[in-house]
C-alpha cells in the first residue's frame, strides 16, 4: 500500500500524486500535465563527452543536479522482460546509495504509456524510483541509449560519466548466466563517489532494442 504523497515536478509545475513520482520529457507529454501548450525550458544543463546535449530547447526535464553527488538514469521498457527482472537489482542499487547523495530515476522509452499506466507498473513490480516518461526519445538520444534496460550516471557538473550495462547477468538475447560477474553499473558509482575517472565509461547493454 502506497501511503507516501509524492509530486510530478515539470520544471516549476508541481502536481500533487499518490503512488509514484511521474515527470515527462517533452512537449506533449508536459502539456497533458499542466493544461499549457506553451514550451518548456530545460531546468538541468548536460553534456555528452565534454559538449552539450542536444536537447530540444521544449525539452522539461524533471530533475536538478543541484547537491546531488551523481544522478542515475535507468531506461526501461514496461513490457521488455529483461527490463523488468532488473527490477530487484534496481531497488538493491537505490537503497545502498539514496544516503550517498545519488538519486535514481527511470525512465521509460514507451511511445505510448500513460501515466496511469508507468505508475501500474512500478507497482506491479515493486519499483520505488522515481518515473520520468520519454515517449519522443529525446532523453535517450541525448545519452546515447539504444535498448532497455540501459543506465546512464550523470557527475554533479551534468556530464555523461557512463552508459551502459547495469551487469553482465545477460549475455546476449535468451543467454543469461547464473550470476553476474561484472557489476559495471555499481563499480561506475562507487568511481563517481571516490572522485575517480570510471573505469569503464561505455559497456554493451543486451536487452529491447529503442525503437526510433
Amino acid at each position: 500500500m502506497w501511503n507516501v504523497q509524492y509530486a510530478f515536478r515539470l520544471g516549476r509545475q508541481a502536481i500533487p500524486g499518490t503512488a509514484c513520482l511521474v515527470a515527462c520529457v517533452g512537449f506533449a507529454c508536459a502539456a497533458s500535465y499542466t493544461g499549457r501548450s506553451q514550451p518548456q525550458q530545460p531546468s538541468t544543463s548536460l553534456s555528452v563527452n565534454g559538449s552539450p546535449a542536444s536537447l530540444p530547447n521544449r525539452t522539461a526535464l524533471p530533475f536538478e543536479l543541484g547537491d546531488d553527488r551523481a544522478v542515475v538514469l535507468i531506461f526501461i521498457g514496461i513490457e521488455c522482460p529483461i527490463s523488468n527482472a532488473y527490477a530487484p537489482e534496481v531497488n538493491r542499487l537505490r537503497a545502498a546509495y539514496e544516503n550517498r547523495r545519488v538519486k535514481f530515476y527511470l525512465v521509460d522509452v514507451d511511445v505510448d504509456v500513460t501515466a496511469a499506466e508507468a505508475r501500474k507498473h512500478a507497482e506491479a513490480y515493486g519499483l520505488t524510483c522515481p518515473v520520468i516518461l520519454d515517449p519522443r526519445h529525446e532523453l535517450a538520444q541525448a545519452l546515447s541509449i539504444r535498448v532497455t534496460p540501459e543506465a546512464a550516471v550523470l557527475g554533479g557538473a551534468g556530464a555523461l560519466l557512463y552508459h551502459g550495462r547495469i551487469d553482465d547477468l545477460y549475455v546476449s538475447l535468451g543467454h543469461r548466466r547464473f550470476e553476474p560477474r561484472s557489476h559495471d553499473l555499481r563499480d561506475a558509482i562507487e568511481a563517481v563517489l571516490d572522485g575517480r575517472p570510471v573505469p569503464n565509461p561505455v559497456t554493451p547493454a543486451v536487452g529491447c532494442s529503442i525503437s526510433t
